[in-house]
């Protein structure tokens, strides 16, 4: 089980479902399988993601997880 927190937004999740895809915005699934795969083994992570959508708007999306 991990907890996210995306932008001050926060939910349990498991770790199968952020490989898949937590929502159905792609810039915010981008950003936290980004976060999961950077923390690797560690029980907590967190960054801000600048992400750029297909019109080149300029996003920062800040996330944490921790696995529980």
């Amino acid at each position: 089980m991990m907890r996210v927190i995306v932008n001050g937004v926060s939910f349990y999740t498991t770790e199968s479902r952020v490989k898949n895809g937590v929502g159905d915005n792609t810039l915010y699934n981008t950003a936290v399988r980004l976060c999961h795969q950077e923390m690797g083994k560690s029980v907590g992570f967190a960054k801000n993601f600048t992400l750029y959508d297909h019109k080149m708007n300029k996003t920062v999306i800040a996330v944490q997880i921790d696995r529980l």
